[in-house]
């Protein structure tokens, strides 16, 4: 049964673009009561527009029908392989635009907004990461996007991407993930020392109301943009589809387990760097343990690298979108090599890639890319790049170039 006007619609103070949803309730209390009652009371919410005045900012996207329910997609650019972008809880395809406008000189990339956000209708029920991987790739078999994809997954949309590459890994040239939520990262954070639940559990689910004031936007979201991401915030179909998407956040964790191992493909994790916590003893263990688990995620495939993005918080794409465009380039360019056939030749893929990269304000914590070694010297001098320093890495190397003569 799907939840009324009435009925859940958020779990967080919306931002659509500063909050970290996922870990909104971390410092919050273990008592599952104490911890929640905050939240819910009887919403008082602005009038909320009716699904005929959705605002249409982009003519070149469309609405594809998948039989249940459309879902709204929009592309840009040439050549491949096609870059995906699923966004976080409670973010719209709109947030992505300037990355995608900056990409599509490149490459072709697409956006998409999940079953009741923006211009997507409501989809069936459960709203799991299992659904939603299904429901993406009905998407881009229906609309002819063609495949192998460059997946990349912003917080909540990581599991999402992460599901799809286990489930389709013939279908999958490279991984993005973007300050990504963990599989693990619910039992993690509620066993002790934290006792920190960042999720609701089962027995919650019958709570009625959220309390959900008017919506806070992120201060460097394009001010061409604000009054349509806010029109669609307030939309009783998205708040629904936020509060039932965070319900099922247990089970899409599940879902991402069950998937099976990634692919042998380029996979880059870009993690936020400012701190989200206090500057006490337990901020810097929750601090610890986030960072420890973006770690695990670049450990997920065999050929893989992690940055920090030491100006950000847990919009990236907001805050430095440069250096999420330059992190979803290198992937590009290294499934090129893997993959030629998908979309430039080897020698046109990679010739001036130096002077395209720059990496600006990212630490490296990991180059399994070895990217120093494949771009060569020149590349450090131009662009300040700071690598762990480690030699070349034959393994990394013949990997390349086996992958690129295929």
């Amino acid at each position: 049964m799907r939840l009324s006007g009435r009925m859940l619609h958020a779990a967080w103070r919306c931002r659509a673009g500063a909050l970290f949803v996922l870990l909104s309730l971390a410092l919050l209390p273990s008592n599952s009561t104490a911890a929640l009652s905050w939240a819910f009371g009887r919403s008082f919410l602005p009038e909320t527009p009716t699904p005929d005045e959705r605002p249409d900012t982009d003519s070149s996207g469309r609405r594809v029908n998948l039989g249940s329910h459309s879902l709204y997609l929009h592309c840009r650019g040439r050549d491949g392989p096609t870059v995906v972008v699923d966004t976080a809880l409670g973010s719209l395809a709109l947030e992505w635009q300037h990355v995608q406008k900056i990409l599509a000189r490149r490459m072709s990339v697409c956006l998409y907004d999940r079953g009741g956000y923006g211009q997507s209708d409501p989809g069936p029920l459960p709203r799991t990461s299992a659904r939603l991987a299904e429901e993406l790739r009905e998407l881009l078999q229906q609309a002819a996007v063609r495949g192998p994809y460059v997946l990349v997954g912003h917080s909540f949309g990581g599991y999402s991407m992460l599901r799809f590459a286990g489930r389709y890994p013939e279908a999958v040239a490279g991984i993005v993930l973007v300050d990504s939520s963990h599989p693990e990262q619910y039992e993690r954070f509620l066993a002790p020392p934290f006792g920190i639940r960042t999720a609701p559990s089962s027995e919650q689910r019958g709570i009625r109301q959220f309390r959900f004031g008017t919506p806070s936007l992120h201060p460097n979201l394009p001010p061409e943009i604000r009054a349509d991401v806010m029109s669609y915030l307030i939309r009783l179909p998205t708040r629904t589809a936020i509060a039932e998407e965070f319900f099922e956040f247990r089970r899409s964790a599940l879902d991402v387990r069950e998937a099976g191992p990634l692919p042998d493909v380029p996979l880059l994790v870009i993690s936020r760097g400012p701190r989200a916590y206090p500057q006490d003893f337990r901020g810097k263990m929750i601090e610890a343990l986030w960072l420890e688990l973006q770690t695990e995620l670049a450990r997920l495939a065999p050929h893989s690298a992690h940055i920090v993005a030491e100006h950000s918080g847990h919009y990236v794409h907001l805050d430095q979108p440069q250096l999420v465009v330059d992190g979803i380039s290198l992937v590009v360019d290294l499934a090129r090599l893997q993959r030629p056939e998908v979309g430039l030749t080897q020698a046109a893929a990679w010739k001036g890639r130096p002077a395209w990269y720059a990496f600006e304000g990212a630490t490296w914590r990991s180059d399994g890319f070895q990217t120093l070694e494949v771009m060569g010297p020149e590349f450090t001098s131009q662009n300040g790049y700071r690598s762990p320093g480690r030699s070349a890495d034959p393994a990394m190397l013949a990997w390349l170039e086996g992958r690129a003569t295929r």
